[in-house]
């Protein structure tokens, strides 16, 4: 079991995690399959504008034709964040607080790909003349392959149409707009648990941005026993946190044996003078 008083706070060690980007990919399944998808994005799929109120963006979307044949790609804005259970949300642009989905737009809204080709798509926009303005504030910018649409077959036995699935895949880019100067990050533990099962030993632990800038913390955990030897230590790739948004975090606690133990948590936020951390007594069972 985990102790419920386990808290955030700052520890100084001057040391600074790896800063990676992660690529979202959404699967949507409607009529007919092909074996992959015919394009990919090229550089990284977060693109951040240092911003001030009034000021203007841009920047520009390479899509890769991985294919043989041209391929048609369609581009449009959605908003985005993750939920509390670790849902990812979508929705007009302008719909959530923090959203710039109406602050700027794509130049074109289909693009026509030749084979095996890199095609750029620039997206332009200009922050509102608004003071409050604080934070970040972020949507997304899909790329969808526009797959053929193949004519219905019909069963000449039993006189009805056939329909066989496709799988319709669409890559993200994640426009984002720095605005003012930077913050403290605030993150809270909202959940922490221990998941024993017979095959899983995990420490899972959710994590929520109650600040307004997007957090991207480095996650390790270090269990020690009952006299300050280290058993195991479990490094996670990571976490990219929105404002407002929250992740979960999974510790794999396999080779541990049963027993009582600390459980140091680090989160590496990128400050080189600042780290957060949170110790929580862990109890595993036979």
């Amino acid at each position: 079991m985990i102790a419920p008083n386990c808290s955030l706070f700052p520890i100084r060690i001057g040391c600074l995690g790896p800063r990676e980007t992660l690529a979202l990919a959404v699967l949507l399944f409607v009529f007919q399959i092909p074996a992959w998808s015919a394009i990919s994005l090229v550089g990284s799929t977060v693109q951040t504008s240092t911003s001030v109120p009034g000021g203007t963006f841009e920047g520009v979307i390479k899509i890769r034709n991985t294919e043989t044949n041209e391929t048609s790609v369609r581009l449009y804005v959605s908003d985005y964040k993750t939920g509390t259970n670790g849902s990812s949300l979508f929705a007009a642009p302008g719909t959530y607080e923090r959203s710039n989905g109406k602050w700027y737009g794509v130049d074109v809204q289909q693009v026509e790909i030749p084979a095996q080709q890199v095609r750029e798509v620039r997206y332009r926009g200009t922050v509102p003349q608004d003071a409050t303005l604080a934070g970040s504030y972020w949507s997304l910018v899909f790329a969808e392959e526009q797959a053929p649409v193949l004519p219905v077959v019909t069963n000449s036995l039993i006189k009805t149409p056939q329909a066989a699935i496709r799988t319709v895949v669409r890559f993200a880019t994640i426009v984002l707009n720095d605005i003012g100067p930077s913050s403290e990050p605030v993150l809270k533990v909202v959940e922490r648990r221990l998941v024993q099962t017979n095959d899983v030993r995990a420490l899972s632990m959710l994590l929520e941005n109650r600040g307004n800038r997007m957090v991207v913390p480095l996650p390790s955990l270090e269990v020690l026993d009952a006299e300050g030897a280290s058993v195991r230590k479990v490094e996670l790739n990571p976490a990219r946190i929105f404002p407002g948004s929250a992740v979960r975090l999974n510790f794999d606690l396999a080779g541990v044996l049963a027993g009582r133990y600390s459980g140091i948590i680090v989160l590496d936020t990128g400050d080189p003078a600042s780290l957060l951390a949170t110790k929580c007594p862990i109890e595993l069972l036979q």
